[in-house]
């Protein structure tokens, strides 16, 4: 499968323009499954102006579905939203890898989380294999050679 996510940068947001976006990243085998980042990254981003659906809000915060539940309303989330934003950590997530493949699949960008402007590097998704698209940085024009995860 082939998904490839490009197009340019988004605008500077306004308040009458927010942009949802669905926040991803690894969850299964963390202690209390990654919630405080996840909490902290969504705070942040939605400071910045952004909706978010977090994973860590889905069915009240709650832990004890099994992960199918998770994430077969993960991935409406992620139709739902315009782009997915995935946290430090993703590449080692199956579930975050995967809901990047459904992003794409549905032509929804995908972008590293970043603590100052909220969307990092944009990244390109081709099945399994995910890529930074050179000089390709939302709001900052940084090297990719920068990315961290």
């Amino acid at each position: 499968m082939s998904g490839a996510v490009t197009g340019a940068c988004p605008a500077t947001l306004t308040q009458e323009d927010p942009m949802l976006v669905y926040l991803s990243g690894p969850m299964t085998g963390l202690p209390g499954y990654n919630t405080p980042e996840f909490h902290r990254c969504t705070a942040r981003l939605r400071e910045l102006g952004f909706d978010v659906l977090n994973p860590a809000e889905t069915a009240g915060g709650a832990t004890h579905l099994p992960r199918a539940t998770y994430m077969y309303i993960d991935v409406a989330y992620v139709q739902a939203a315009d782009a997915v934003v995935v946290m430090d950590g993703w590449r080692s997530s199956k579930g975050a890898k995967l809901e990047m493949i459904v992003a794409a699949a549905h032509g929804k960008r995908v972008w590293t989380y970043d603590d100052e402007v909220g969307l990092g590097y944009e990244l390109e998704v081709d099945g399994w294999d995910v890529h930074v698209i050179p000089g390709r940085r939302s709001f900052l024009s940084l090297p990719a050679q920068e990315v961290h995860s």
